[in-house]
């Protein structure tokens, strides 16, 4: 069941999983995680359809809604968001040791 919700609030991360809430406290590397500096590039960025990835060695690329509902995971570079509606997006992009998050905006 993916999450209905989710809110990151005073270092906390809540979710909403069908009737439950749960509460994730962020430490400094849950922080970290998160971040602007990153060794990713988001392009072009809004976009109408496709999105390059920049530094893509393996990693996996989830794709999620502002919900937190994962809509596609894939390894290639190339993000396609045709399929779905005008809006803010985020994509994950994660390896062993690393994971990032940044935001796409599809318009």
């Amino acid at each position: 069941m993916a999450p209905r919700a989710m809110l990151i609030h005073n270092n906390s991360v809540y979710t909403a999983l069908g009737a439950d809430v749960y509460k994730k406290s962020l430490g400094p590397a849950g922080v970290n995680s998160i971040k602007n500096n990153t060794n990713h590039v988001l392009s072009p960025n809004p976009s109408n359809g496709l999105v390059y990835v920049s530094g893509i060695n393996g990693e996996t690329i989830d794709l999620f809604n502002l919900q937190g509902s994962k809509l596609k995971s894939q390894k290639s570079s190339t993000v396609d968001l045709s399929q779905f509606s005008n809006g803010v997006y985020f994509i994950k992009i994660s390896s062993s040791t690393n994971t990032e998050i940044l935001k796409v905006i599809k318009n």
